[in-house]
């Protein structure tokens, strides 16, 4: 049995210097990785204090900094702490908020909100 051999020398070093041109670019760029804010964090402990009854969704987003990580729209997560709003429907179907629950490890925080708390 006969083997053919293939030059491959060609190739190997267009790989190669492919390879080191997208290696340089992404070093360049530096890494290409996150948007410069790692390192911001938000506060939900400081968001449960300023909840207030009957503040709409648009009103707790801003005070959170963020929208929600849930689809029904209540639960945000940061690190190990959590912050859960619930909403109620009032006669002119505008939904506010009436409870208010924090959450960091085993600690946990949980004010009424529509008994003036």
């Amino acid at each position: 049995m006969t083997f053919k051999t293939i030059n491959l020398n060609r190739r190997h070093f267009a790989l190669t210097a492919l390879g080191g041109f997208t290696a340089l670019s992404l070093a360049a760029c530096g890494g290409g990785g996150g948007d410069g804010n790692e390192t911001s964090t938000i506060n939900l402990r400081a968001a449960f204090d300023k909840i207030q009854y009957r503040m709409t969704k648009d009103e707790v987003r801003a005070i959170v900094g963020r929208h929600e990580d849930d689809e029904n729209g209540v639960s945000w997560t940061e690190g190990n702490q959590q912050l859960i709003v619930t909403f109620a429907t009032n006669d002119q179907m505008v939904a506010g908020a009436n409870r208010v629950r924090w959450f960091s490890g085993s600690t946990q925080l949980d004010r009424s909100l529509d008994l003036g708390e």
